[in-house]
């Protein structure tokens, strides 16, 4: 074989191995992005939830419109990252707790209203009062209770995205060595 022949196939042979090197160091870029933004969502839900829990009482407190329409605007925001955390996730254990949170959050919000409209007829009719106190208990205990629940589902969405960046820097790191 000649030399010119063996120096045209060396330049290939780089060149594609080169191409190769590209090829899974993107396909790992993609794979560490995507995971990166999975926990940024799973973030922004804890943070969100949180922010809630925190509106929550203060309305409960104080009465507040101020803070029964932060409320409400958590409300819809959380709404808005759940279907952002469908887009994102694929895994089956992740989907099920997105689906979980969803549920959660929609029966949240419709426990809340039912609060703020018994605070509202309690005001304009004193009789109703006690009875609107001891609905309010209840589903202020209700309310309490989906905490723990939804803060384990949304920690559980969060190491999934923490697991999916590790295990995408592994594999870029390892595909980059071989």
């Amino acid at each position: 074989m000649l030399v010119k022949t063996r120096l045209k196939i060396n330049v290939a042979v780089s060149v594609l191995t080169a191409f190769i090197i590209v090829l899974v160091l993107l396909q790992a870029f993609v794979r560490v992005n995507r995971a990166v933004e999975e926990s940024n969502i799973a973030g922004e839900i804890i943070t969100c939830a949180f922010e809630r829990n925190t509106l929550r009482d203060d309305y409960l407190r104080t009465g507040s419109a101020r803070a029964k329409n932060q409320w409400f605007a958590k409300y819809a925001q959380m709404g808005i990252l759940l279907k952002a955390a469908a887009e994102k996730f694929r895994g089956a254990e992740e989907r099920k707790n997105i689906q979980a949170l969803t549920e959660d959050n929609l029966r949240t919000g419709r426990i809340f209203a039912v609060i703020v409209e018994n605070r509202e007829k309690a005001r304009s009719d004193p009789e109703l009062a006690a009875l609107a106190q001891e609905a309010e208990n209840r589903l202020v205990s209700q309310l309490r209770m989906r905490v723990y629940d939804r803060t384990l589902y949304a920690v559980a969405l969060d190491e999934g995205a923490r697991n999916h960046q590790h295990s995408a820097l592994w594999m870029a790191a390892l595909q980059s060595l071989a």
